[in-house]
């Protein structure tokens, strides 16, 4: 059976598991403020609810208050057996932020614990309420509805005597990603006759004996509206109208609820033999998904590229009574995981296919240590229809991380999980058995506590004949876990924060890795390893790929400020390493630096590269056959992309800004190819060619204003064999939409663009951040910051802090000393009208663009040569294609309709897709984002 073709939720971006089809109700409508083509940034989303009508209703304030302590007591003679009874209500707010968790209500079963950090209510219903939400993705919306005995329901407290009361139901519940502004939300209502949805206890609200709970919060009142009920005696129907305010406009809403059932259901391991959070399966039937595999378990001893061996502890599965897929979502009680529906078999179940974005095993842990108790709930339509008794997924070991002060600690338990439920000043540790995973919970870090002897091996990575220090350290190990937070202490620093001296099939996921004297991350012939959620920071430099270690799979990395050397360096003989949505700005040396003995045959995709001290991309000594699709790279010291000495490599979709000398420099170089390359405000050259032979320019190349520094031409040639491009002109003509290069037997084709000025373009400065906590205004000297990689979206970086608003020589180069930096933002701007949609704007349920055809497609030089669209990329980890990051045939991608590494805002993926048209690629499921431009 061919899985890809199966009906698929494609939730592996979080804001495309919570698009609730509701079934009887509004959906929600989102209003953000505007100024000029910069989105207007805020730290809150504003709520309007109108509330099902019930018997009476008044007028009240909202109250978000905070919760601590725990009793119970309910009057279960009032308990409804109708939604129609229900004439009071409560509001939870919870999220994935720890400020969103911190209190929370148990069901009468105690396999439910609903966490929240806020509260609005009592509130009698037909009322519409507004609350103020702290905005951003996954916010939990959990009603409770009560029947309140005469009168008992008192507006914006839940101090309420609880003999007044009934039991609470959580009678609707959706989980939505807030933007700032004005949000006016409706949910889905059903009352529930199972105990796992009546609430027991409630940490800090509900007081036997009324006692006044303190208020945290306070936002807007809330306005009145008022109607008949009609009921029977097993349903009750309400109709509601309401105008939220003066920008929305009124809104009629219906529900119609009932009393149901909710199934129940079982959590189980995908693969049963191994079903332990530190086990790997063999992707050994590559014809199908990663939940179809036979289940043979990896040894260690496999050849494959990182995912062969698949981490089987993260996939479990959880069957249904449904006979489709359709309207069918689920979720866990962590909001941990994202949950694929197989629609190949009848009843349809879901496979968790790995975690959400921000989440990792530090949320699957207790301080303790312990595993958490977890639950699934199965959502049809938006409402819950079923939920899962609560409790541990795991047998692991799961043991405290020993205390490592003055010496080096040996971890040789195989199949332990080792938690740090506190921060720890210590010398190391070196992982000295298979399958052992180290975590530290959230807000915690080990740091190096100075230790002065050494304490691993540099060239085997153990704890003997020790060259170096190093808080982790690993030698010929296999099937790891880290997820941890390192300092590797500026005052006595560490030499590396992680080594892997021949590992292999590990993962290293949510870690941040600083103040490394040598690399925050280190592999030494280590292959088949896997980075995600990862950064380096403040090191000397940050990530180093070195002696032959190949097959890794790197993803979301965040590579910054390092102090000496590089961002992310490849060396000597490294090949076959796939990089994915990336950045690396303002170190000393270059963003990206490839180089010595043939280091071939790796992919980037997906970068933003700026600011940095040297070059933005280094190429050379035969850092050979190499692939570049979708980089952004600016205001870099020299070169924003510099090739020497290395041939046959393919750069795709580049954006070249403001570098302090050339756009794309490429010497001593043969056989590149480059496709589709915009340049502008370099200060010498637009493209600067030296000796350069048989290299390809295809699709565009745009160049304009490219001699800031008042006398270079668009195209420097001097020497080679057919470089390429015409010198100074480019092309025979210069002119504009010009595309002939006689004389030159490259078979260059690309169409010179000299009139397109898109200095502009990019949203650039930023003056406000609601995530960063270093800046004032956007702006910070360089000694204060302390938050490097934390932004509101992952095309931010700090900069350098110029004499202009966007790109002059001032802002070349990395920060540093007494600098003043700067928040700078890489989107193109939502009014942007040169590289926003040049490609052509995506539109679900309709052709594709001809960009996106299968016709339009690039071949590049690798070892094994890959031929896949110019204008689209793979989405990773879905289990449908080979992870390159390329969009070749039986892919599902994203199509790309701008220039560079943006192309929309990745929350606003497309349920569907638009209609692919074969060609050299096949069979190609083309999503794309619906929102483009910040």
């Amino acid at each position: 059976m061919d899985y890809r073709q199966k009906p698929r939720l494609f939730s592996w971006i979080w804001a495309q598991i919570f698009r609730p089809q509701i079934r009887s109700l509004v959906v929600l409508s989102t209003v953000v403020a505007l100024s000029g083509c910069k989105r207007a940034m805020d730290e809150s989303s504003r709520i309007s609810m109108t509330l099902p009508v019930s018997t009476s209703s008044q007028k009240s304030g909202i109250q978000s208050q905070s919760v601590s302590a725990s009793d119970s007591g309910w009057n279960d003679a009032l308990n409804p057996t109708s939604l129609s009874e229900v004439n009071c209500y409560a509001i939870l707010v919870g999220g994935p932020d720890e400020d969103l968790k911190k209190s929370s209500c148990s069901t009468l079963d105690a396999n439910v614990t609903y966490k929240f950090g806020l509260m609005a209510g009592l509130y009698q219903g037909g009322q519409t309420i507004t609350f103020d939400v702290p905005s951003g993705d996954g916010r939990q919306f959990i009603v409770l509805g009560f029947v309140a005995d005469n009168g008992s329901c008192v507006a914006g407290t839940a101090n309420v005597p609880k003999v007044h009361l009934s039991r609470p139901h959580v009678i609707g519940q959706t989980v939505v990603n807030l933007a700032s502004g004005e949000t006016v939300l409706t949910i889905s209502t059903s009352l529930s006759s199972q105990g796992s949805l009546k609430i027991d206890s409630c940490s800090g609200i509900f007081k036997d004996n009324g006692a006044t709970t303190t208020s945290t919060s306070t936002s807007s009142t809330s306005s009145t509206s008022s109607s008949s009920t009609s009921s029977t005696s097993s349903s009750s129907t309400s109709s509601t109208s309401s105008t939220t305010s003066s920008s929305t406009s009124s809104t009629t809403t219906t529900s119609t609820s009932s009393t149901s059932t909710t199934l129940a259901l079982n959590v189980m391991a995908t693969y049963p033999g191994n079903p332990n959070w530190n086990d790997y399966i063999r992707w050994d039937t590559p014809g199908n998904d990663p939940n179809h595999q036979t289940g043979t378990p990896c040894n260690g001893s496999e050849t494959g590229r990182a995912g062969y061996c698949i981490h089987s502890g993260e996939r479990r599965t959880v069957a249904t009574d449904r006979s489709t897929c359709t309207n069918l979502t689920m979720t866990d009680s962590e909001m941990a995981f994202r949950w694929e529906c197989d629609g190949s078999v009848n009843p349809v179940v879901f496979h968790s296919v790995g975690f959400m974005p921000g989440k990792g095993l530090r949320d699957l842990v207790l301080a303790g240590p312990s595993w958490k108790a977890m639950y699934v709930q199965l959502w049809e339509f938006g409402s819950p229809v079923g939920i899962s008794p609560g409790g541990a997924w795991w047998t692991n070991p799961i043991v405290s991380l020993p205390g490592a002060a003055g010496a080096v600690q040996t971890l040789a338990t195989s199949g332990s999980v080792y938690v740090a439920s506190s921060s720890m000043s210590v010398a190391g540790y070196n992982i000295n058995a298979d399958k052992i995973s180290i975590v530290t919970l959230a807000g915690l870090k080990l740091t190096f506590d100075g230790t002065g002897a050494y304490t691993c091996s540099e060239t085997s990575g153990e704890s003997t004949a020790t060259t170096r220090k190093c808080l982790i350290a690993s030698g010929s190990q296999k099937f790891l876990w880290i997820e941890a937070d390192l300092d590797g202490n500026i005052g006595t620093p560490i030499d590396y924060g992680i080594l892997f001296v021949s590992t292999a099939f590990s993962v290293i996921h949510g870690t941040t890795v600083k103040s490394a004297t040598f690399s925050g991350l280190s592999f030494d012939t280590s292959s088949a390893n896997t980075i995600s959620e990862t950064s380096a920071v403040s090191n000397n430099t940050g990530i180093t790929l070195g002696n032959f270690s190949a097959k890794n799979l790197l993803t979301d990395l965040r590579i910054a400020n390092s102090l000496t050397g590089h961002g992310l360096e490849m060396v000597s003989g490294v090949s076959q390493n796939y990089v994915i949505n990336y950045s690396s700005s303002n170190n000393a040396g270059s963003g990206i630096y490839l180089s010595n003995s043939t280091t071939t045959d790796n992919i980037f995709v997906n970068g933003v590269v700026a600011n940095n001290g040297s070059y933005g991309v280094s190429l050379t000594v035969t850092a050979d056959k190499n692939n570049f699709q979708q980089l952004t790279t600016a205001n870099n010291f020299y070169d924003n992309f510099y090739i020497s000495g290395t041939n046959s490599n393919t750069l795709v979709n580049i954006l070249s800004m403001n570098a302090g000398n050339a756009g794309l420099n490429i010497q001593s170089s043969s056989g590149n190819r480059v496709a589709h390359v915009f340049a502008e405000n370099n200060f010498s050259n637009g493209v600067f060619l030296s000796s350069a032979n048989a290299n390809i320019f295809t699709e565009t190349l745009a160049l304009y204003n490219n001699d800031s520094g008042g006398s270079f031409d668009p195209c420097y040639v001097a020497g080679g064999t057919t470089p390429g491009l015409i010198s100074s002109t480019c092309t025979d003509s210069g002119a504009d939409n010009s595309s002939t290069y006689t004389g030159n037997s490259s078979s260059s084709t690309a169409t010179l663009r000299t009139s397109l000025d898109f200095l502009n373009s990019i949203y650039g400065e930023a003056s406000t951040d609601g995530v960063n906590s270093s800046h004032s205004a956007g702006t910070s000297v360089f000694a204060s910051i302390l938050d490097w990689i934390q932004f509101d979206n992952r095309f931010r970086l700090w900069g350098r802090d110029g004499t202009a608003s966007v790109f002059d020589a001032s802002h070349r180069a990395n920060c540093a000393g007494g600098n003043t930096c700067r928040i700078w933002d890489f989107r193109l701007a939502v009014g942007d009208g040169v590289l926003r949609n040049s490609n052509g704007a995506f539109s679900q349920g309709t052709s594709c663009p001809a960009t996106a055809s299968g016709s339009r497609t690039t071949t590049d030089s690798q070892s094994t040569s890959k031929t896949y669209l110019t204008f689209a990329t793979e989405i990773v980890g879905d289990g449908i294609g080979n992870d390159n990051g390329l969009c070749e045939s039986n892919e599902t991608c994203i199509y790309s309709p701008n220039v560079g590494a943006y192309q929309g805002e990745e929350s606003s993926l497309s349920t569907g897709s638009c209609t692919f048209s074969g060609g050299t690629v096949n069979n190609v499921i083309m999503l794309g984002y619906t929102t483009n431009g910040g």
